[in-house]
């Protein structure tokens, strides 16, 4: 199917999408990808597909949401982690397999973006019971 394709839309689960990346590569067509839950590792592989195909990857691919990851980047870019905290609050539906969602995850790429920080290095991702405070310009995820 693959090979017959003039490009693929994949909306699946991260094992298949990592397959998918690979046979996108092989036949030299465009994988869309809106999959999420996807690992470094799945991610590692999806990058490595790219030299070999064209490859799309959002963690949503609504234009408002886009949108306002682009407006998040600003707004952390110029308010000083010092004086202001992200928190990024989501709530889903009880069929959800992957928290944080690929939406709060685009938003806080784009927070730390906006912060000059890695994401994986500056997230809290699990606070319950008596944590203490957060360090500061930390990105906090409650899902």
């Amino acid at each position: 199917a693959f090979a017959k394709a003039n490009g693929v839309l994949d909306f699946t689960s991260p094992a298949a999408t990592v397959e998918f990346a690979g046979y996108a590569a092989q036949a030299r067509i465009a994988h869309v990808i809106g999959t999420t839950g996807c690992s470094a590792d799945d991610n590692a592989k999806i990058a490595a597909a790219a030299r070999h195909a064209t490859i799309v990857k959002s963690g949503n691919m609504s234009l408002g949401v886009n949108l306002l990851a682009v407006l998040v980047e600003q707004a952390a870019r110029a308010l000083d982690a010092d004086d202001f905290d992200i928190e990024i609050l989501e709530m889903h539906h009880r069929h959800k397999v992957d928290a944080p969602s690929g939406t709060a995850l685009l938003l806080g790429e784009a927070a730390a973006t906006g912060r000059g920080i890695d994401l994986d290095g500056n997230s809290v991702r699990s606070r319950d019971g008596h944590t203490g405070v957060r360090k500061t310009g930390s990105i906090g995820f409650a899902t």
